[in-house]
């Protein structure tokens, strides 16, 4: 069972939600997530298919004292995948939980975390330039200033 695939998907920073679903509805149909990339390629590895909850989590202070970070997540049974677009993705199968769970204990934790998407997200629109004619001479100057590297990171849902 060591087929492997690769999927295209581009989200939004907002859209955690529709991407930790994405991954749960790849995991029932027999394909774990193994790694996300960029742009916007999830990898895929074949497995018994398996209700599986994933969460992101958006923390930026979590990975400056990571190795604390990681085990509190490990010590309530969810398993570390990666870090990327600024989120840590973890997941648990459903047989190993006692009820409804989360990565968030509380309103005020999740509440925190979207104040922190939020947050990144305006920073990130407060960055993007103006583009203005003609778009060529534009594209080349702000090519040069990383444009094309900042629109890379963005993460945008294609239906």
């Amino acid at each position: 069972m060591n087929e492997k695939k690769k999927e295209l998907r581009i989200f939004t920073i907002a859209d955690w939600k529709k991407e930790e679903q994405y991954l749960q509805k790849r995991h029932r149909e027999g394909w774990k997530f193994i790694k996300a990339g960029l742009p916007g390629i999830y990898h895929f590895e074949k497995c018994r298919p398996e209700e599986v909850v994933y969460q992101l989590d958006y923390n930026q202070d979590g990975l400056e004292h990571k190795d604390e970070y990681l085990q509190m997540f490990q010590d309530c049974g969810w398993e570390y995948i990666q870090d990327f677009g600024g989120y840590s993705y973890f997941r648990k199968p459903i047989s190993q939980m006692h009820g409804e769970e989360e990565i968030f204990c509380d309103d005020e934790s999740r509440l925190d975390m979207m104040r922190r998407v939020f947050f990144q997200f305006t920073q990130n629109l407060k960055r993007s330039p103006k583009i203005s004619r003609p778009p060529s001479q534009n594209l080349m100057r702000y090519w040069s200033k990383g444009l094309l590297q900042r629109l890379l990171s963005i993460r945008i849902v294609l239906p």
